[in-house]
């Protein structure tokens, strides 16, 4: 497969640490007339907004930085920006096991699986788990749901809207609409020692 080129389009990767290991989140926003320093500022800042999705994790999440790449052609550029913001859903909030995530699906809105695509978010905190220990409680399913919709919303509000990249495609969906899963999703690469 060849280099992914998708005119205005800006593919946003969120880093932070939890527990020593790296928790990687890819976003794809688009702006034609944008850059990847101002991809860079809107994710951070929609990711950080007041009851946003750093709001939902544990202070023991700590951020680290987010890399915005322009993939509008084979030469876009690249731009770093740092941050050390902790998560904000409790003191010392205790994770859940290892790799517990909540599945966070988007949906562009059509009926084409390249318009859907997810994200895995977390880790999640011991307190977001029911006691059967595979589905979110409605109280973290609802505050999450509630924490996307603000991100989607603040991109948008940024110029930079939220997208799903179709690889095979090489094609941008805006986002529409998004939905956490009541199931727990787990990834496995972030079991690791």
């Amino acid at each position: 497969m060849g280099q992914l080129i998708v005119p205005g389009v800006f593919q946003c990767v969120i880093n932070g640490k939890a527990g020593g290991q790296d928790v990687i989140n890819v976003v794809g926003v688009q702006n034609s007339g944008g850059d990847a320093a101002g991809a860079s500022l809107a994710v951070l800042n929609a990711w950080k907004i007041a009851g946003g999705p750093l709001a939902q994790l544990s202070s023991l999440y700590l951020m680290s930085q987010v890399i915005a790449t322009d993939i509008g052609n084979s030469n876009g550029t690249i731009h770093l920006r740092t941050d050390t913001t902790q998560g904000g859903g409790g003191i010392g909030a205790s994770f859940a096991t290892a790799g517990a995530c909540a599945l966070v699906k988007w949906n562009g809105g059509t009926r084409s699986r390249s318009s859907r695509g997810r994200l895995y978010f977390g880790p999640i905190q011991e307190a977001n788990i029911n006691a059967d220990g595979r589905t979110l409680t409605s109280g973290a399913q609802t505050a999450m749901n509630t924490a996307f919709n603000n991100f989607r919303s603040s991109l948008s509000g940024a110029g930079y809207p939220l997208v799903v990249v179709s690889r095979v495609l090489s094609q941008a969906f805006p986002v529409t609409s998004s939905a956490v899963e009541v199931t727990i999703g787990t990834q496995r690469r972030r079991i690791r020692a």
